[in-house]
């Protein structure tokens, strides 16, 4: 009876994770599908940026777009928000600690006046 039970359980897992597979494929991607073929553009912007014809998706092509776009603009896409030489910058410190420096200030006088 341990036996017929015990193999019940593991034909269960077994369909269990076979049918699991299927659904993780659609999840996480396109590969093995022949449906989801690279268009013709997609193709010739792949050889434009020298990516493998088998690697030619979507994905890759944008991530090639993004490597190319940051080697071009080495400082991003605008003034870094910390950059040392920039006035704006010193400015928001400033603004800053006038901020978190009245906050910590009216906290600081109403626990005074509740210890008095």
């Amino acid at each position: 009876m341990e036996n017929k039970l015990a193999m019940i359980a593991i034909l269960a897992a077994a369909l269990v994770a076979a049918t699991g597979v299927q659904s993780a494929q659609a999840q996480y991607g396109t590969s093995g599908n022949p449906i989801a073929a690279p268009t013709q553009e997609q193709l010739e912007e792949c050889e434009k940026y020298n990516i493998n014809r088998s690697e030619c998706n979507e994905h890759t092509i944008l991530a090639k777009r993004r490597v190319i776009e940051a080697t071009n603009n080495p400082n991003g896409s605008g003034t870094p928000l910390l950059s040392i030489t920039g006035e704006g910058t010193w400015t928001f410190i400033g603004l800053l600690g006038a901020v978190f420096g009245g906050i910590s200030a009216a906290f600081f006088l109403r626990g005074r006046k509740a210890a008095a």
